[in-house]
């Protein structure tokens, strides 16, 4: 895991962050939604607080051996990381960190290129990634219970990847995410099921002895893929929502919504 720490100001627009997760985008995969993903960055830029967090699998990676049809693919792997890079160019300055997904590390064992990684240095910000997992401390704002003082959030995420058919097996695999590390926000990504929900759970105050209920706040990403012609119909796989979650942190008090 990779610690990564975000000092933002004390003043942003409404007192509060947007997050916006992007992963499973697999551009080069003929079925992917170019059009929603171009509305996906415009929103991005029109907010003036809002935030990236890139969680994997943004190229296909469709190689040789490796289970992606390289027959099919609309573009080289090579020109498909120029292609994010472009696309990201105008948002870089946005991403807060940045891990790979398991089409990244199926790349790295078969070729030794892993694109997530490639795309951060080529956006100069290879210090804010991770291969695996990455713990981002932001804090921002004012809060009215610290004298005025920047919000603090941690937020935990991975790709993952561990799926299956029911929505229950991949809120699963969400869920346990809390058991790796303490944070306020989780995310993952790889099941391409967008999703949310929350979890309370009691810490424990050893110098003052007490106990205080926290609020945890779980985010599954979406896919970029549509589905007539794509795996997941000879998979079996049900079709999945391309809405795009978008994560609000409150400054004034530790509060997150979700929107998807």
């Amino acid at each position: 895991m990779k610690v990564v720490k975000i000092d933002l100001p004390s003043e942003v627009k409404d007192n509060e962050l947007k997050i916006f997760p992007l992963s499973d985008v697999h551009i080069d995969d003929p079925n992917c939604n170019i059009k929603k993903l171009f509305e996906w960055r415009e929103e991005v830029l029109n907010t003036e607080n809002g935030y990236v967090i890139i969680n994997g699998d943004i190229c296909n990676m469709a190689l040789k051996n490796s289970k992606s049809d390289i027959y099919s693919a609309s573009m080289t792997p090579d020109k498909a990381i120029d292609t994010v890079v472009e696309f990201l160019k105008p948002i870089k300055d946005r991403i807060l960190s940045a891990c790979s997904g398991n089409h990244d590390s199926r790349a790295y064992k078969e070729a030794g290129i892993d694109p997530i990684k490639r795309i951060c240095r080529e956006l100069d910000i290879e210090d804010r990634y991770h291969p695996h997992a990455c713990v981002v401390f932001v804090s921002f704002g004012k809060s009215l219970k610290r004298d005025c003082r920047k919000q603090p959030y941690v937020i935990f995420h991975r790709h993952g990847n561990v799926g299956g058919k029911k929505i229950g097996s991949k809120a699963n695999a969400l869920e346990d995410m809390l058991g790796i590390i303490d944070a306020d926000l989780y995310i993952i990504s790889h099941t391409h099921q967008a999703m949310t929900f929350k979890k309370n759970f009691y810490r424990c105050d050893y110098r003052n002895k007490k106990i205080t209920a926290i609020e945890k706040t779980f985010v599954n990403s979406n896919a970029w893929l549509d589905y007539e012609n794509s795996y997941a119909v000879a998979l079996g796989c049900s079709p999945s929502s391309q809405q795009y979650p978008v994560i609000t942190l409150k400054g004034e008090t530790k509060k997150i919504e979700v929107k998807l």
